[in-house]
C-alpha cells in the first residue's frame, strides 16, 4: 500500500480497518497497531464462524481515500 499510494494512504487504510474492527469488538477484545503496516488482534473467541464474519466485515468494502 505505502509503496504504491504513499504513507498517507496506508495510514488512512489502517485507520479505516481499525474503525471497522472497533465496531465489531466486544469487551475484552483488543486491537493495536503493530509496526508500520500491521494490526495485532486479540479476540476472545476461537470460533471460525465469528472470525470469518469479522474478516468479511473488514475486507469486503473498498476504502475511499478523501
Amino acid at each position: 500500500m505505502n509503496d504504491c499510494y504513499g504513507h498517507e494512504a496506508g495510514d488512512f487504510v489502517l485507520q479505516q480497518i481499525a474503525k471497522r474492527i472497533a465496531h465489531m469488538a466486544r469487551t475484552g477484545d483488543h486491537c493495536a497497531r503493530f509496526g508500520v503496516m500491521s494490526l495485532l488482534l486479540s479476540w476472545r473467541t476461537s470460533n471460525l464462524t465469528i472470525r470469518l464474519r469479522i474478516y468479511r466485515h473488514v475486507s469486503t468494502k473498498p476504502f475511499a481515500h478523501p
